[in-house]
């Protein structure tokens, strides 16, 4: 699994968002991305 959220953290990082809350769903990423947009 660190390896999962090491490839998502890289996806997110030009985004400035880190992945820091497990589980690791498309809906936490989501939410991740929505609350950076504010």
């Amino acid at each position: 699994m660190p390896a999962v959220i090491n490839a998502i953290n890289d996806a997110l990082a030009p985004l400035g968002v880190a992945m820091t809350r497990l589980p690791a769903s498309p809906a936490s990423i989501v939410s991740l991305l929505e609350e950076a947009s504010r």
